[in-house]
């Protein structure tokens, strides 16, 4: 369950961080979001992660799950993004075929 909880932390810290303008400034937004995950939930210190029998620390597998999730976010992120400049596109397209077929 902990895994479930650092995932929906990381969500809300991405959905606020990509409102502003300048976060599509930042040159590293996946490290941007997990580092700042990551400092939340560690200042919070609730990790129900204990370190494994191979010596795997919590904060590694913090890490990982943080560095996933962020990937998936930022890759429906611009997914948006890119499907909003395609549907504006499209419809400049057909505006200029519009107007060509009434000539």
């Amino acid at each position: 369950m902990a895994a479930v909880n650092d995932v929906a932390h990381n969500y809300v810290v991405f959905e606020e961080l990509s409102k502003r303008p300048e976060f599509l400034n930042v040159p590293n937004q996946r490290q941007l979001v997990t580092e700042l995950t990551s400092e939340l939930l560690n200042d919070d210190d609730s990790s129900d992660f204990d370190d494994c029998e191979q010596g795997h620390k919590s904060e590694v597998v913090l890490k990982h799950v943080l560095w996933c999730s962020t990937n998936i976010l930022l890759k429906n992120f611009c997914r948006v993004l890119n499907d909003k400049v395609q549907d504006e596109n499209n419809k400049s397209r057909k505006r200029k075929l519009q107007t060509l077929t009434n000539k």
